[in-house]
């Protein structure tokens, strides 16, 4: 069962948030909300997931509090095997772990199983302090919350979320002519890469010229518009509609390997 109340209501969790707010590795100090979970026993776990709610902002940390038994947190990335584990932290009693801004883009964590130990000692409480969107935040922050795939690694080896969110823009004069200016408002970075004339096989061509450059590596791409046809059509001669069915198949499964996930 899951209740809401002001922190208000709590002197000592909003005591707790104060001092969470002033940790070195919280960083704003804006975290405002509270979630508490209690694992009554030793048997009980969380599955594996991200906290990737709407209603929690991705530009702040969430910071979590350990009372009681201690448990294991396993961090696996996301979309690999469930038993693809590249970090783990022991939640043991007072202790306190945080996940940093991008966190959950990339990584899903889950709390395993304890160990046997006397039934006294089995409980643990998990204080976990977040950022919870107001009417207050302004929409720029809202959307530019970390949504991408990683760079490279950290010195620990854990994935390093510090790209760019990007929209693309491919295909032939139907979109060429859209400013990319105005179309991200300056909120968002869009890449307009469509030219008059473009058939698939340019568009393709586009595309690896856009992955090969390196300047192109501080981009996460997570929309891609696209706009193919006109040109392609004209070229049908014999095969007819068929082979522009293969080509834009082609096309397809091109995007889908340049930009996984999108």
């Amino acid at each position: 069962k899951h209740t809401s109340n002001l922190m208000n209501d709590y002197p000592c969790i909003s005591k707790l948030l104060k001092h969470v707010n002033e940790h070195p590795l919280v960083g704003k100090g804006e975290l405002n909300c509270c979630n508490i979970t209690c694992y009554s026993t030793n048997k009980h776990t969380t599955r594996l997931h991200a906290d990737r709610e709407s209603s929690i902002s991705q530009t702040h940390p969430i910071a979590t509090l350990s009372v009681g038994a201690p448990r294991r947190i396993e961090f696996v990335p996301v979309g690999s095997s469930h038993t693809n584990v590249v970090h783990s932290i022991d939640a043991v009693n007072n202790s306190l772990y945080v996940m940093k801004p991008g966190c959950q883009s990339i990584l899903q964590h889950r709390v395993t199983q304890g160990n046997e130990t006397d039934c006294n000692s089995q409980i643990r409480y998990s204080i976990s302090f977040r950022r919870y969107i107001s009417e207050g935040d302004t929409l720029e922050a809202i959307q530019n919350a970390v949504d991408c795939d990683p760079i490279g690694n950290t010195d620990n080896g854990l994935p390093s979320p510090t790209r760019t969110r990007a929209s693309l823009i491919l295909g032939d004069s139907f979109l060429a002519r859209l400013d990319s200016k105005r179309l991200g408002k300056d909120k968002k970075v869009v890449l307009n890469l469509a030219k008059g004339g473009s058939r698939i096989p340019d568009v393709i061509q586009s595309v690896e010229d856009f992955k090969n450059d390196s300047q192109n590596d501080v981009y996460c791409v997570d929309q891609i518009f696209v706009s193919v046809g006109t040109n392609d059509i004209r070229y049908c001669k014999h095969d007819g509609v068929m082979k522009f069915k293969g080509e834009l198949f082609k096309l397809v499964r091109f995007i889908k390997s340049a930009f996984p996930g999108r």
